[in-house]
């Protein structure tokens, strides 16, 4: 009945509870084993993206395209305090741009990926960078630092990185997905 389709959520789920449980194994792995951790989302993210082109899906490809340029973007510029500045602005955009471009594609219809809609979709992508870029170009980078340490603070509780409004994106987002 109501929790038929809610089965589909089972094996996604099993699967991030056990990367959960055994991410404390990682640094124990040998060097080997640590660079192919380091390069599996870039694989996976990968195969996602060839797999939605060969499907036609639209949707799934921007989601995919989205989730991979925020990896890269992380582990290329993120692994620095977010103490810095320019670091601080990249994570709290990253933060935004992820739960709102997913919140977006899950309103839209899949209508295939080989069309004028499909590119339409997929160029939310850049379309938001230009945005975010253009925010960063008109205001200035104190006021945006000011706004984010201020009102959008990355630490509320202890062990908890993310802002609260931000966390409150990522819900919406995913109660929206559940309906």
């Amino acid at each position: 009945m109501f929790l038929t389709p809610l089965r589909k959520l089972i094996v996604p789920c099993s699967l991030i509870l056990a990367s959960i449980l055994l991410r404390q194994y990682v640094p124990e792995l040998p060097a080997v084993y640590l660079q192919l951790v380091i390069l599996l989302p870039y694989l996976s993210l990968g195969l996602a993206l060839i797999l939605c082109v060969f499907f036609h899906l639209s949707r799934l490809f921007a989601a995919s395209l989205v989730i991979l340029c925020a990896y890269f973007l992380i582990q290329t510029h993120l692994q620095t305090s977010l103490q810095d500045d320019l670091s601080l602005l990249l994570y709290a955009s990253i933060s935004f741009v992820i739960p709102t471009t997913i919140l977006m594609l899950q309103l839209l219809p899949e209508r295939g990926l080989n069309n004028l809609y499909g590119f339409m979709v997929v160029s939310i992508i850049p379309l938001q960078v230009a945005a975010m870029l253009l925010i960063y170009l008109l205001v200035p980078v104190e006021t945006l630092v000011n706004f984010i340490r201020q009102d959008l603070p990355l630490h509320p509780f202890d062990s908890y990185m993310m802002s609260l409004a931000i966390s409150a994106c990522y819900l919406l987002v995913w109660i929206v997905g559940l309906v």
